[in-house]
């Protein structure tokens, strides 16, 4: 089956289900009802392990994909790490971070709508890993401003390569 492929004779449930085992991924059904089924993944990144969480809303006719890095930013860094998290998700082309501002966790997120017909599943793929693409991009830039002392202009300048130079 093509990338391109439409899923035409499944419900969304079934299309993610099969796109995960077309990929051999391990995932875990955790709630499964006619309102809304919510698939447990996890994924080691090049920053460490990420939870993941596929919710379908059936009856909504929408997909939430979130990943949790075991990271909790620190009450003193949180304002700042906003500030990051706003210059990132201004450049990030699909999904967003998102901090609570109460605990210190750190999630992305990416959703998408359906219909009860055909998904490409090159819309499946793309959100299921750009929601762990998002952490394992920008949580090196999160830790440079919780612990390299760095403000948020210069933690995304730093990981996108560009050069400071009143750093040299």
């Amino acid at each position: 089956m093509s990338k391109l492929e439409k899923l035409e004779s499944f419900t969304m449930r079934e299309q993610i289900i099969a796109f995960l085992e077309k990929i051999n991924y391990t995932y875990q059904i955790e709630q499964d009802t006619e309102e809304q089924t919510l698939i447990k993944l996890g994924v080691e990144l090049t920053v460490g392990g990420a939870t993941g969480l596929v919710i379908v809303h059936n009856r909504a006719g929408l997909v939430e994909c979130y990943a949790s890095a075991s990271v909790n930013i620190p009450e003193s860094h949180r304002l700042e790490v906003s500030k990051y998290i706003d210059i990132a998700n201004a450049i990030s082309y699909l999904g967003h971070l998102q901090l609570n501002h109460a605990n210190g966790h750190l999630r992305s997120k990416t959703y998408y709508r359906f219909q009860e017909e055909g998904m490409h599943e090159l819309i499946i793929q793309d959100n299921l890993t750009e929601v762990f693409h998002l952490l394992d991009k920008f949580l090196p830039g999160i830790m440079n401003v919780v612990y390299g002392g760095r403000n948020a202009d210069e933690a995304i300048e730093e990981l996108l390569n560009k050069v400071n130079p009143k750093n040299n």
